[in-house]
């Protein structure tokens, strides 16, 4: 499972590139600017229909241009190749497999798995909930076809539910209407979620070890109310407080990803350095998981290693990494950066002004 030919136009300071990446390790190296973010997060549009460096697609588009191109032939599990393509601009939002139009973002992310680690990853460790849900439910999403529906449904009545409390008008008996389906649909996202992260457990258990030399850390999930209280129960019980907030406060919209160290949380006793090769070992664990439950394999965007780990935590990444046999795409200032000892780099690329020129 890899991308065989990638082409883009108009993606920030890139004007016009096409190459054929290896199916293993790819590196590319050049100055600060000169395309090498630009290029991952057109892989990034690619897969999942949307940057990680802005919500506002014209800051991606190449000035003076009305829209930019990303279009690659992708080799799936079953050997088939599958075309993909992404037009984005102010006003438009194409995107295409097979040379259809798909309407769902969502179907176009099952595709090709991505996986991105970047200078902003240890955010999955010392900041907001949402980070690390989000972490959760790219696993659920990826390996139980069962999850976006439910979420769908779920997040559709309590958009309801949340318009009725903001109304101050309906009666209680008219709001309650909704927690029976808010309820099965919470119960059974808290089900999916909870049994990803007991199988999750034990792998990112062995990658911290393998990283970090520590066998003391722990994850676990809230599921976003009291444990052991029946969701529907909740909401009864809540919804004088619901309503005097103007919303649902809690469900599974508020679950997290508990990450603890001897039962404190981690941000409050691990430092910068230790958060980032924590975030590196779960996402390395994610991967492993990805691939031992739908024997698929992502493709890895690792931005900038250099300033996310030390020289010798560089080497044991990218050695954990390169045994998970993905396609990964690598990028550093120079070349002697990434250690090649630890996993063989395929192809090399230099990236100079926005043009990408391999290097033999």
């Amino acid at each position: 499972m890899s991308i065989r030919r990638i082409d883009l136009s108009n993606v920030r300071n890139i004007a016009e590139v096409s190459i054929s990446p290896s199916q293993g390790i790819n590196l590319l190296f050049g100055c600060n600017g000169s395309g090498k973010s630009s290029f991952l997060e057109a892989i990034h549009l690619l897969a999942v229909g949307r940057s990680f460096r802005t919500n506002r697609i014209q800051k991606v588009v190449s000035a003076g241009a009305a829209t930019l191109l990303v279009f690659a032939e992708y080799l799936d599990h079953a050997s088939n190749i599958v075309s993909l393509g992404v037009e984005r601009g102010s006003d438009i939002k194409r995107l295409r497999i097979g040379g259809r139009n798909v309407p769902s973002i969502a179907e176009f992310a099952r595709v090709i798995p991505l996986q991105l680690i970047n200078p902003d990853s240890h955010r999955l460790v010392d900041q907001g909930a949402r980070y690390r849900r989000q972490f959760v439910d790219w696993g659920v999403f990826h390996v139980e076809p069962e999850f976006l529906p439910v979420w769908g449904r779920f997040r559709r009545t309590l958009g309801q539910r949340n318009a009725a409390l903001r109304g101050g008008t309906e009666s209680d008996a008219v709001i309650s209407v909704w927690h029976n389906e808010l309820a099965e649909c919470a119960e059974r996202i808290a089900e999916l979620r909870d049994c990803y992260v007991s199988d999750l457990s034990p792998i990112a258990g062995r990658y911290v070890k393998a990283l970090m030399n520590r066998s003391d850390i722990e994850i676990s999930l809230q599921r976003g109310w009291n444990a052991g209280e029946e969701y529907e129960s909740y909401l009864n019980r809540s919804l004088q407080a619901d309503r005097k907030a103007g919303f649902t406060q809690r469900g599974p919209h508020r679950a997290s990803l508990q990450i603890t160290l001897n039962g404190v949380m981690v941000q409050d006793r691990l430092s910068r350095g230790e958060q980032k090769l924590l975030a590196s070992a779960l996402r390395l664990a994610q991967i492993d998981l990805f691939s031992l439950k739908t024997g698929r394999r992502c493709v890895v965007l690792v931005d900038d290693l250099p300033s996310e780990l030390d020289e010798r935590n560089r080497e044991k990444f990218m050695h954990y990494l390169h045994r998970l046999r993905c396609q990964v795409f690598v990028t550093a200032t120079a070349r002697k950066q990434i250690p090649e000892d630890a996993a063989p780099i395929e192809r090399v690329f230099h990236v100079e002004h926005g043009k990408i020129q391999e290097v033999v």
